[in-house]
């Protein structure tokens, strides 16, 4: 992953404006933000980050959302059974971060902290490679290398090979884990890796409670194609 920073505050995030007292889901759901962008960069968003996409760069940026409020007409959120279950606070302020042992609202922090921590234990390779580069205006900017979503990949695996990989993903330590992921995934995320290197891979995913891996948060990476878990922040709505 390759970035410059002068190019991402000067140019690409020149003319973005964030009202951090308003920055949540529902305030990027009611802009358009292309008007802001170079014309090179589209965005996306989810719950809990922005994220701008440059199209000819192997990275893109992800910005949190600041949604953490009292407010019991969130237009996300808004409903009888929400209130009942979780009182007027949206439970945006959750993200753990588990190298300080803390937690806050922003997820992208722990994303690059979760990161860190499996790049120590020898598993970065499983992860979108996520770093903090700074703040703007307050809000703290995070790169992550560029990926391809599995949503968005057509697949093609043999009988043989699906019934290999279920079997030896059954004799995992957290089977249940595994087996949980789309198959062609898990196919191509245990394809020639030992199997004691995923075994340390899922372990890791449960001692850090790393939640919400459904299939539009892995994929593959556009330098090589392989595959990653590219949203890990925890964030499960």
């Amino acid at each position: 992953m390759r970035y410059n920073r002068n190019e991402i505050y000067g140019r690409i995030l020149k003319n973005i404006e964030i009202d951090r007292d308003e920055f949540n889901c529902d305030y990027v759901d009611g802009r358009d933000f292309s008007g802001f962008l170079p014309d090179d960069c589209a965005y996306a968003y989810g719950a809990s980050k922005f994220v701008i996409i440059p199209k000819h760069r192997d990275y893109v940026i992800k910005i949190p959302f600041s949604v953490q409020t009292d407010r019991e007409d969130n237009g996300y959120w808004e409903g009888d059974d929400y209130i009942e279950d979780y009182g007027p606070f949206i439970p945006f302020s959750g993200a753990v971060y588990p190298i300080e042992g803390t937690t806050g609202w922003d997820y992208c922090r722990a994303e690059a902290e979760y990161y860190k921590l499996a790049s120590a234990a020898g598993l970065g390779q499983f992860f979108a490679k996520t770093k903090f580069i700074g703040k703007m205006r307050g809000f703290p900017i995070y790169v992550q290398e560029k990926c391809e979503m599995y949503k968005d990949v057509c697949l093609h695996h043999t009988i043989a090979e699906r019934e290999d990989t279920l079997k030896r993903a059954s004799s995992l330590t957290n089977s249940y884990m595994a087996l949980n992921l789309r198959h062609d995934f898990l196919i191509e995320l245990m394809k020639n890796v030992d199997l004691h290197k995923i075994d340390e891979l899922f372990n890791f995913i449960e001692k850090y409670n790393i939640t919400d891996l459904r299939f539009y948060n892995y994929g593959f990476r556009i330098k090589d194609h392989s595959p990653v878990f590219t949203d890990y922040s925890s964030y499960d709505d």
